[in-house]
């Protein structure tokens, strides 16, 4: 499996006013190669990337660039049809 390590080096840095807050915590497309958001905190990106997983009904990724972790979200299954 290819780690998303590869392709961000440290997060996305962000400058708000005179502050630089680090981005640590990223959102992917599990296996993709392009971020979709990146956060300061870890609840905000998991929050995120639940919302993103069972609207597309894809895995997620939440990736630790402090760390180096991949933390996957899995979309919540269908329990029957929306509209009848």
């Amino acid at each position: 499996m290819k780690n998303n390590s590869d392709m961000t080096e440290t997060g996305t840095v962000a400058n708000i006013g005179s502050k630089t807050v680090q981005e640590r915590f990223i959102v992917f497309v599990a296996g993709g190669k392009h971020p979709i958001v990146s956060c300061s905190n870890f609840a905000r990106a998991e929050r995120l990337a639940v919302i993103f997983a069972n609207l597309t009904s894809v895995r997620m990724e939440v990736f630790d660039s402090a760390k180096d972790v991949c933390y996957f979200i899995e979309p919540a299954p269908r329990v029957g049809a929306l509209v009848h």
